[in-house]
């Protein structure tokens, strides 16, 4: 005879644990997922926040417009950039390509911005 308060049997508890075994290696899944997006997320907004910058200092003429430039970021070393030139039509028009690019767990990645510009031609005196 079976008495009312004898509890849980072996077969119960085990499939609880399995249950709730798997119910965790399902939420680690998704933390993990979660913070690989995270940092991905922040590796694009600082290199497209770099860009920016970048083609901002070539719109207003701190760097020249008409040659290609490339090196690492002062603020992030671990990012390079490259700018690029070419001239465009109409006349007087130069395509900007401003490229920012990195390694994300062990691969490469990159962001690149291009503007067009109107820079007309200094005339010879």
């Amino acid at each position: 005879m079976k008495r009312p308060n004898d509890g849980f049997t072996l077969v119960e508890v085990l499939l609880a644990m399995v249950l709730v075994g798997a119910a965790l290696t399902v939420l680690a899944q998704g933390f993990t997922e979660g913070s690989r997006a995270s940092v991905s997320a922040q590796g694009l907004t600082r290199a497209a926040l770099a860009a920016r910058s970048l083609l901002a200092e070539v719109e207003a003429g701190i760097r020249p417009h008409n040659r290609d430039e490339e090196g690492e970021l002062e603020e992030t070393p671990e990012m390079t950039y490259r700018i690029e030139s070419e001239a465009s039509e109409p006349a007087g028009m130069v395509q900007i390509r401003v490229s920012v690019l990195w390694t994300e767990r062990g691969k490469g990645r990159g962001y690149a911005l291009t503007r067009l510009l109107y820079r007309p031609r200094e005339e010879s005196r």
